[in-house]
């Protein structure tokens, strides 16, 4: 349990999801579903699965739609933020 809330509560954690976030939007295609694919396929080396993507592009066109200026990144920041913290990310399989 440890790992799982220091991957959630960590100041170095939420700066890397950040960093990753800034990253993705500096690309050329910065589309919704291109973005939620390349956040999976760089932390999880995969693609998302259809409901992880309909679920992640929902969450992101909500929070772009309730926020202010910097809401794409922080909606991005937050979705590479909950992949870090996912059992997948931290168990090898």
């Amino acid at each position: 349990p440890s790992q799982a809330l220091f991957l959630l509560n960590s100041p170095f954690v939420i700066k890397q999801a950040r960093a990753m976030a800034e990253s993705l939007l500096a690309e050329e295609n910065t589309a919704t579903e291109m973005l939620v694919t390349k956040a999976y396929q760089r932390s999880l080396s995969r693609s998302p699965t259809e409901d992880e993507l309909t679920r992640a592009m929902k969450f992101h066109q909500v929070a772009l739609a309730t926020k202010g200026d910097n809401a794409a990144q922080d909606s991005l920041s937050h979705l590479c933020h909950a992949i870090f913290a996912s059992a997948e990310f931290r168990y090898l399989d």
